[in-house]
């Protein structure tokens, strides 16, 4: 793993190792059907990457409510949920639908109880 000040560059063999069983999979079925036109993606793929990505989002979101919370008792105020929102960025046909698909299909089953939205631009 390299490491700058913001940034982490983490091979897939060490990534992967970045999660528990905590997730179901996602069937091939499904990932076909997620997948754009010319987008390859496999079982593999989503658990040594998808995966670990939520489990890391779940990490973020956890601290990102508690701070929320820390902040409004600090200020007085009362605490009001916010959403957390995540962007997909990327150059033309680089599979920004098909990882945003993906990523709402594991978010989904990860939180059950949650209303996982996704907007198009």
């Amino acid at each position: 793993m390299y490491t700058t000040s913001n940034y982490y560059q983490i091979d897939r063999s060490k990534w992967k190792t970045f999660h528990e069983e905590s997730i179901p999979l996602i069937s091939e079925q499904k990932i076909e059907s997620l997948t754009s036109l010319n987008d390859k993606l496999s079982v593999e793929d989503v658990r040594d990457i998808y995966v670990p990505l939520v489990e890391m989002i779940d990490l973020y979101q956890k601290n990102y409510r508690k701070l929320r919370k820390m902040k409004s008792n600090f200020l007085g105020y009362p605490y009001e949920p916010a959403p957390l929102m995540i962007g997909v960025t990327g150059s033309v046909a680089v599979g920004k639908s098909t990882t945003a698909r993906v990523l709402q299909t594991l978010l989904q089953k990860f939180y059950p109880d949650k209303n996982i939205a996704m907007m198009t631009t």
